[in-house]
């Protein structure tokens, strides 16, 4: 139990102590393990699946974009490329010549899976990128979403079940990150409002997808579990025995990396 708990969350939750609601995201090191020295960011692989998650600010914060990829091989989430820009007050950032440009480039050097976006600022651009048939999906900043995909790629961090090149900005910004725990989840956040940490929101986006999309394989199921559980074996859309987060609620339990992984292994 205490290995899918942060560690605050544990000492809260689970033996009652009292704790600050703000905690470092991750262990410098942690992720530090998880870089390849040898590892650059990739131009173009038409071949390769990515999925894409965009955070997108137009005065004040950094807009992210970040692809990630999934190794069927290593069980490993992979950063694939990202693009950080910076707005201004003065200067807002122009979406058209910037998210939807790379996004149109990624489409093109990629097969990209997904792009995961908040609706908020991001509607009229998701709408132009649809109509060109790129498979936009929304992903709103609600306490549930941003708790699944900061959980998500604390536990790949931790894990060493992630493989990042390396990159000073990303480095920063990630060393940046506080959790900030709620009643009802944890977020990844900052602690200064001058820091940049959009691109750690992009990459657990991404991320999230690439988990999902990776291993959320028909492989991945064992036919005797659709057998042992009656709402499984019921008629309606069979894509839920494919998605792992919707097989660990029909099973009733709590979907973490760790149970995914190690079932995805198991099946192979």
């Amino acid at each position: 139990m205490r290995a899918t708990h942060r560690p605050n969350a544990y000492l809260r939750q689970i033996e009652n102590r009292f704790v600050s609601s703000e905690s470092t995201f991750i262990d410098m090191q942690w992720w530090d393990a998880c870089v390849d020295p040898n590892a650059k960011p990739l131009f173009a692989d038409r071949r390769l699946p990515v999925w894409i998650g965009v955070d997108a600010s137009f005065k004040r914060d950094s807009t992210a974009i970040v692809a990630c990829g999934w190794d069927a091989k290593t069980d490993k989430v992979h950063l694939v490329v990202h693009h950080i820009f910076q707005p201004s007050p003065d200067d807002p950032l122009d979406f058209e010549d910037t998210i939807e440009r790379t996004v149109i480039d990624l489409v093109r050097k990629f097969r990209v899976m997904e792009v995961r976006f908040d609706p908020w600022q991001m509607q009229a651009t998701a709408q132009k990128l649809t109509r060109q048939n790129i498979p936009m999906v929304e992903f709103p900043q609600t306490v549930p979403n941003l708790t699944e995909a900061s959980q998500n790629l604390y536990e790949l961090v931790k894990d060493g079940a992630i493989a990042v090149y390396p990159d000073s900005d990303i480095r920063l910004a990630v060393q940046r990150c506080v959790a900030i725990e709620h009643p009802r989840g944890w977020k990844i956040s900052k602690e200064k409002q001058s820091h940049k940490i959009d691109v750690v929101v992009a990459l657990a986006q991404a991320a999230l997808g690439a988990v999902e999309g990776g291993i959320g394989h028909p492989r991945m199921i064992d036919p005797a579990l659709v057998l042992a559980h009656p709402r499984m074996s019921q008629p309606g859309p069979r894509a839920d025995i494919h998605n792992p987060r919707a097989l660990a609620r029909m099973q009733g339990r709590r979907f973490t990396n760790v149970h995914t992984i190690a079932h995805f292994r198991a099946g192979r």
